[in-house]
């Protein structure tokens, strides 16, 4: 799988730093009063992985930051209205995760104010929406993920 390179200029929300994640904080309508703290969570990853070129987009269909860096062929880091998360593989701050996902394979921080499995965010609707395997985004029942071609459900 090549590098992602610059396929997050692909999106209508996308930023090329950690300062312009304050625009996609909004899209995901996180509440102002966890910007900071999730700034400061992202900071410590990337110091924590030495990275030199951030990437961070919107998917369409999600309330959910995606982000990557340098030479990464998939995304490396998630950002929801309550919580910061990375692969438990890749590299962490000092700072202690307080959030485990996905049976241990994720782990991450809750963002202040936020309960587990709260999402912290708007409402979402009742549908069904599965997860694309490959890149960990949510596909609409019933449609071709927009990211792999294949129907999810």
């Amino acid at each position: 799988m090549p590098p992602k390179g610059a396929t997050h200029r692909e999106y209508d929300v996308h930023g090329d730093d950690v300062e312009s994640l304050r625009a996609g904080f909004a899209q995901i309508q996180m509440p102002t009063e966890r910007w900071n703290a999730a700034l400061e969570i992202v900071r410590e990853v990337l110091v924590a992985n030495d990275v030199a070129q951030f990437c961070w987009y919107k998917p369409p269909t999600t309330a959910q930051l995606c982000g990557y860096w340098d030479e990464a062929e998939v995304n490396m880091i998630w950002i929801s209205p309550s919580e910061v998360h990375i692969n438990a593989l890749t590299p962490r701050p000092q700072r202690a995760p307080n959030l485990h996902r996905a049976d241990g394979a994720e782990v991450g921080w809750l963002l202040p104010g936020a309960t587990p499995g709260s999402g912290g965010g708007a409402h979402k609707s009742k549908t069904s929406a599965p997860l694309c395997p490959v890149w960990n985004i949510e596909v609409p029942v019933g449609s071709e993920c927009m990211f792999c071609g294949v129907e999810h459900g």
